[in-house]
């Protein structure tokens, strides 16, 4: 395929026994103009011969095998050279798409080529497969058209969160952006999404047409729950911020209550540094600075009382 107009790149590390209901159903999906880029970051479970089985029955699926693991995102972005569609979608290994995905998200792309990227609900759900949580915004039942100005509105008002579970971005966007930022590990795709979403118009389609599954060993689960890695990802996250040339991007966060995570987990370390002063006056409106610290001397003295 010389010119397809969309780009669907799987990441995949030791995922064997979920890849083929992954690539299946990507293959199975009504829209065809599409190559499949698949990156095996160095799999020790077999993953690389299912990758090449299904290379060798469908022409657009590109296989890139490395002999040894490097970690995802740095996979991700040196393969960023090779997209040659319009518009890119990242699905990880562990996930799939439901029928109708690609269509609906390209469908409202190619009727509004003005658009960074266009997003869907999806699912949560467990390695049973067993739905936790439908996730994504609140706008009725017809895809809706957001503004960057509308962006703060539906973040705070609409239940809006991005991710690129559920996402088909302008690939050009994702180059001027730089990427994803490897220091930010299961934070990445979110602090690029809400990038684009603030300085582009972007489209909602308010069905589940995704699904992403949490278990013990995925990218996301096993960084987040990392105490040392999340304090790095948010202080390094902050600093990224706090740059000139960011400023607009941290206004917009701020003023979304987009932070509040953060203010959660390093409450201590904001209050007492002056570099990240600049933030508070937005996340308090959520979390009040006189209930945060009352719930976080709760917590040392409790987990004091655990240890006596």
């Amino acid at each position: 395929m010389e010119n397809p107009v969309l780009t669907i790149m799987m990441p995949s590390y030791n995922y064997a026994h979920y890849l083929r209901e992954s690539i299946e159903s990507i293959l199975s999906q009504d829209f065809t103009d599409f190559e499949f880029l698949i990156i095996d970051d160095g799999s020790t479970d077999g993953s690389a011969d299912i990758i090449r089985e299904y290379e060798k029955q469908d022409p657009r699926i590109r296989a890139q095998l490395y002999p040894k693991n490097a970690g995802m995102l740095e996979r991700i972005n040196a393969s960023a050279s090779l997209f040659r569609g319009k518009y890119v979608h990242y699905l990880a290994a562990d996930d799939y798409r439901y029928p109708g995905f690609l269509k609906e998200c390209m469908d409202m792309l190619l009727d509004h080529p003005d658009l960074g990227m266009c997003c869907t609900q999806f699912h949560y759900g467990n390695e049973e497969e067993q739905l936790l949580e439908t996730s994504g915004f609140v706008t009725g039942e017809t895809p809706v058209i957001l503004k960057p100005t509308s962006m703060i509105n539906a973040f705070l008002n609409q239940n809006l969160k991005l991710f690129g579970v559920a996402s088909i971005l302008k690939t050009g966007l994702v180059h001027k952006y730089n990427g994803f930022d490897p220091k930010l590990y299961y934070l990445s795709d979110w602090y690029l999404l809400n990038e684009i979403a603030f300085n582009h118009s972007i489209a909602m389609i308010p069905k589940p047409l995704s699904y992403f599954r949490i278990h013990s060993s995925n990218f996301s689960n096993v960084f987040r729950h990392n105490k040392h890695i999340k304090r790095a990802v948010y202080k390094h996250m902050l600093d990224k911020l706090s740059l000139k040339e960011n400023r607009f991007y941290r206004q917009q966060l701020k003023k979304s209550a987009l932070l509040t995570f953060v203010f959660q987990d390093l409450f201590w370390k904001m209050l007492f540094n002056p570099k990240y002063i600049s933030y508070w006056p937005y996340i308090n409106k959520k979390y009040p600075i006189k209930e945060r610290i009352k719930r976080s001397f709760k917590k040392k003295l409790g987990l004091k009382r655990a240890i006596d």
